[in-house]
């Protein structure tokens, strides 16, 4: 059985390096703006619409405080 002994095409190699690089950097800027996206809408679906109404209260006592 034969093998080949020539060398591999070191531009070839480069390529495919340079290629797999963007492959990478692109996925990860997809995958981190695609979670901050979701994070965003979660977080204003759980923590930016909620009212309290212990916290109105407050905020409506310290309101007249600071008219009168």
């Amino acid at each position: 059985m034969a093998a080949e002994t020539s060398e591999p095409k070191s531009g070839i190699v480069l390529q495919i390096a340079a290629l797999s690089i963007v492959v990478l950097v692109g996925a990860r800027y997809g995958l981190v703006s695609y979670f901050n996206t979701q994070m965003g809408d979660e977080y204003d679906r759980k923590v930016g619409t909620y009212r309290s109404a212990t916290l109105d209260k407050l905020r409506e006592t310290e309101t007249k405080a600071l008219t009168s």
